[in-house]
Order: C-alpha cells, then sequence, then structure tokens
C-alpha cells in the first residue's frame, strides 16, 4: 500500500506541475497523471472496507485534512481553477461521510447522504471529478468489500473509471480522450498493481502515517510559489 501511495503521488505531483507550470500542458504528462486517482480510490477502498466501523473517525480526518488543504489548493491553482473549486480530498471526505452514515445507519442516512452529494457534487466537478468521482471512488468500496457480486463489481468499476473522463469528451477530440485519457486511466493503474504485488511484504510501512495529507499540502504550497516567481518572470 505504500508503494502504491508513492507511485500515486508522483503521478499527482506530475499531473499538477502538468496543469500549473506547463502552457501550453503536456499530453503525455496529462496521461501519466489519469493514474493518480484510481490509485488513490483503490488505497481509500481498501482501508475502508477492512474497518467500516471506523469510518466516522476516517470522516472526521478526511474533513479536517481537505479544510487545511483548500487555502493551498486554491493558491497553487490561481488563474487554472475558480477558488471555490474544492480539491480532491472532499471526494473522500463525501464518500467517507456516506459510508459511515450508512453503515452505522443513523436516522435520515439516505436523506442526508443525498443532500451532501447534492451539496458538493458541482463545486467538486470544477477540478476534481465531481459526481463521477464519488461513484467511482464509493464503487471501489463496494468492490473491495465484496458486497456485490465479483463480475459485476468489477464490470461497474471500469464503466465507472471510464466516467471519470467524460467531462473530457465536450472539449477534446475523442481520439485524444481514448488515447490520452481513457487508455491510460485503464491500463497505468492495472500495470503498477501487477508490478507491486510482486513485491515482498515485510509487514512494517515506510511511510509514516498522515505522510499524504502533508505531502499534499507541502507540493501544493511550492508549486504555488514557483508559479507566482514565472508569473512575474523571476525565475
Amino acid at each position: 500500500m505504500d508503494v502504491l501511495k508513492c507511485v500515486a503521488l508522483i503521478a499527482m505531483l506530475i499531473d499538477h506541475m502538468n496543469d500549473i507550470l506547463l502552457s501550453p500542458s503536456s499530453l503525455l504528462l496529462y496521461a501519466v497523471g489519469r493514474m493518480a486517482m484510481p490509485l488513490f480510490a483503490l488505497i481509500f477502498a481498501f482501508n475502508m472496507a477492512k474497518q467500516p466501523g471506523r469510518a466516522q473517525e476516517l470522516a472526521k480526518r478526511q474533513w479536517k485534512w481537505a479544510i487545511i488543504t483548500q487555502p493551498f489548493f486554491a493558491f497553487a491553482f490561481y488563474g487554472h481553477q475558480p477558488w471555490y473549486a474544492l480539491n480532491i480530498l472532499f471526494v473522500f471526505s463525501v464518500c467517507s461521510q456516506l459510508i459511515a452514515w450508512v453503515y452505522s445507519r443513523t436516522k435520515y442516512s439516505w436523506i442526508k447522504s443525498i443532500l451532501l452529494i447534492a451539496l458538493f457534487a458541482w463545486p467538486l466537478s470544477l477540478a476534481s471529478y465531481g459526481l463521477a468521482g464519488i461513484v467511482f471512488v464509493l464503487i471501489s468500496v463496494l468492490m473491495l468489500a465484496s458486497i456485490t457480486p465479483g463480475r459485476v463489481a468489477l464490470l461497474l468499476w471500469v464503466i465507472s473509471l471510464i466516467s471519470l473522463n467524460a467531462a473530457s469528451l465536450m472539449t477534446v477530440p475523442i481520439i485524444e480522450v481514448v488515447v490520452f485519457a481513457i487508455i491510460p486511466t485503464l491500463c497505468l493503474p492495472l500495470f503498477v498493481l501487477t508490478l507491486t504485488d510482486s513485491i515482498e511484504v515485510t509487514g512494517k510501512r515506510f511511510l509514516p502515517r498522515q505522510t499524504f495529507y502533508w505531502l499534499y499540502c507541502g507540493h501544493l504550497l511550492v508549486l504555488g510559489i514557483i508559479a507566482v516567481l514565472l508569473r512575474y518572470g523571476v525565475i
């Protein structure tokens, strides 16, 4: 899992560097960045499926870091995204909260879940996959928790994974979407999963807990500073 996190972090860094620092952006780097979301979703789904009873605790952590990260995200993507576009951690926060409510069967859980999705779907669609991202993460959890039959879950997962790139079809030629978005989104995570499956497990983690959150904030801050320096011709 730590290896997958490292690969996903590198892919995310490449994707954000491509979006923030390069003009025009590189299609090749964009393709590499497509594997970040599927890998993070699988890591999240694994942890959630393994300990659903801790969903509310995990949701509180996700909400906390999503809020902490938002100023860094707005700073880094200034001029690229509107200030109210939400970072990807809000997708995982919403999904954690939905699972916590439904799993614990809290009062009015389904009504609260629908309202929560309705509230966050649009601001997340601006930079963080929107409703398609929420659905993809939830299906990933269902698949790893074995709640739905294996083949059905896998088919739903693949369809929802492809749908992450559906918004691009509106603005980009379909051949570019297929070659640089859909194929990398499907194939690169599978390649990484196959590769990491051969790694010998020692039982010890080499990444300290919550490292991802600190690196997420840190890399956005650094990229934001570099973008400002480039904008004013300092570098």
